[in-house]
């Protein structure tokens, strides 16, 4: 049985992924992605199976949403001929990254097989790393001072906050942990830092020239930023929107930043290999795995 592996493009991380995955790439725009997989999903019907590879994360696909319904009418399709007994094709798997309940409400209905890349501990793991190292890139690309030395606070304790603490530390910075339970304070003070809830943050926020927000909830308020010198920089890499006061950063004159994604800007090839590893130890697939043909259609959106 042939086996078409589509991989959704929309920034380098994606990119490297098809070249660890495929080597050699079949590549199009949307306008002739939209042509060519008219062809494609109405000649594989039935005769292939079919292997997707959302973008990280997967909401990055709504910008399309003709490209979205083409995706889930194929997979309709496919589920109603897996109910209707027909075996001519064994069942598609999609991968992704953060997928969004409207997604995850879609395979539920259709029984569709999905794995979800930030579900996996070694995944999850790897990019908190990467994203750590990310979050030095653009405190090093913004702030007049060396990490060396500085006063820096991390909010939260967390799968990314440890790592980001951690490496600042290495750096020669002084490192405040700020998080609300009182376990997370605890096990960062046995890692050697100073540590504060966010009742007394503003006690370290005067003397602070950095501060990162992990937490995912408006917890960096005016009231914090006031604290801070005019030269301090703030970049807050929790979800969408953020857990930074940008408003009132601006009117006060303080850099803000939401840094979201930074494993697709910042060392993307490794973060790609975290991603292909999944997809090649993916039990599901290795049910699959035949000699026969097998090719990629890349799309890039």
């Amino acid at each position: 049985m042939d086996r078409h592996t589509i991989l959704f493009t929309t920034d380098k991380r994606q990119r490297h992924l098809g070249e660890l995955l495929f080597g050699k790439k079949h590549t199009c725009s949307f306008e002739e992605c939209m042509r060519e997989s008219k062809q494609l999903f109405e000649n594989t019907i039935g005769k292939v199976q079919k292997i997707y590879v959302f973008p990280t994360p997967v909401s990055k696909l709504s910008k399309e949403p003709k490209l979205v319904q083409k995706i889930k009418d194929e997979l309709e399709k496919e589920s109603l001929l897996m109910q209707w007994g027909c075996k001519r094709q064994e069942p598609s798997i999609v991968f992704g990254g953060a997928f969004t309940s409207d997604w995850l409400e879609f395979f539920e209905i259709n029984h569709i097989s999905y794995v979800d890349f930030m579900k996996l501990e070694d995944v999850v793991e790897g990019n908190a790393q990467i994203t750590a190292e990310g979050v030095i890139a653009e405190v090093l690309n913004v702030s007049p001072f060396s990490i060396e030395g500085q006063n820096v606070i991390v909010t939260g304790y967390g799968h990314c906050a440890k790592p980001i603490a951690k490496k600042l530390k290495t750096l020669g910075a002084n490192v405040i942990v700020v998080a609300r339970k009182e376990l997370a304070r605890q096990e960062a003070e046995k890692e050697g830092y100073e540590v504060a809830d966010f009742v007394k943050v503003q006690e370290f926020a005067k003397d602070c020239t950095t501060l990162i927000n992990t937490v995912p909830a408006l917890v960096i308020t005016e009231e914090i930023l006031k604290k801070l010198s005019k030269d301090a920089v703030v970049i807050d890499i929790a979800s969408k929107p953020g857990g930074v006061d940008f408003a009132s950063a601006k009117e006060l004159g303080i850099f803000a930043k939401l840094a979201l994604g930074l494993p697709a800007v910042y060392t993307t090839k490794s973060s790609a290999k975290l991603f292909e590893k999944a997809i090649s130890e993916c039990a599901l697939l290795k049910e699959y795995e035949r000699e026969d043909k097998a090719w990629i259609f890349q799309i890039i959106i």
